[in-house]
């Protein structure tokens, strides 16, 4: 039986539908807490992932790459287990025999999917990216914070606050989401520049993520560990990963 690891807290919406409908297909899906991780028993090499025992064919990950993963270690253990822990799974998204979501690259792996590395990816590519100041303001009006840690946008703290660290600011607008899995826009908008983005981050193996624009169309920045999910979103995430993760199968079927 294939197994499939899915990564991801408790309350996490995909993680709580995810492993009963892939096991109606007959797949071996259970959750796994992301601060049991280090607990696996693991072997991995240039083809194959075993976990416990069982060849993994897909991977869902839906926790942060910098989440704690040894909580059952000392923890005089705990920096060099974690790191040993991101390596190995690092390794496992780019096996070529497994299906992941996501399969990023060491950069995005190791900077912990922060959203400046997809606007970086984005801007390379030519996708029309909103303005973003970075410390002192360039012009009047009002303006919002969007810390690095996390793509949650936050009451401005000020231009002293700001110039000294660097905060990074977006024009005070109406923004719009937009959901996206599977090459497929879920919800929101679509569009031009939507499309675009999608495509140039499933190049980067990204293919789960929000994508927020503003009141122009252009994208101001994207989470791949979108959260906050209504039920109808989250039934047809799910519905799309296990169509992507049975077609995966398929293709490697001997």
């Amino acid at each position: 039986m294939k197994r499939v690891c899915i990564i991801g807290a408790a309350g996490d919406s995909l993680t709580q539908r995810l492993p009963a409908v892939l096991a109606r297909q007959g797949w071996s899906a259970p959750a796994i807490e992301p601060e049991r991780l280090s607990d696996l028993r693991v072997s991995i090499d240039h083809e194959h992932l075993l976990v416990e025992g069982e060849t993994v064919g897909a991977i869902v990950f839906r926790a942060a790459t910098n989440t704690p993963f040894s909580a059952s270690f000392p923890d005089s253990d705990h920096a060099f287990c974690d790191a040993e822990t991101r390596a190995i799974w690092l390794a496992a998204v780019n096996l070529p025999d497994i299906t992941s979501f996501n399969r990023l690259d060491a950069i995005a792996w190791f900077e912990t999917e922060h959203w400046t590395v997809w606007r970086r990816v984005l801007a390379r590519r030519g996708v029309p990216l909103a303005r973003c100041e970075l410390g002192y303001a360039r012009e009047e009006g009002s303006r919002m914070w969007l810390p690095f840690s996390a793509p949650v946008p936050q009451a401005d703290p000020g231009e002293s606050i700001a110039r000294a660290g660097g905060s990074a600011r977006f024009a005070e607008q109406r923004l719009t989401r937009s959901l996206i899995a599977c090459g497929r826009v879920v919800s929101g908008p679509g569009g031009a520049t939507i499309e675009a983005a999608v495509r140039e981050l499933a190049r980067a193996g990204v293919k789960l993520a929000e994508i927020v624009t503003d009141e122009a169309g252009d994208i101001a920045w994207v989470d791949t560990l979108p959260r906050a999910l209504s039920d109808s979103e989250s039934e047809r995430v799910v519905e799309l990963i296990a169509a992507e993760i049975a077609g995966g199968f398929a293709e490697r079927a001997p």
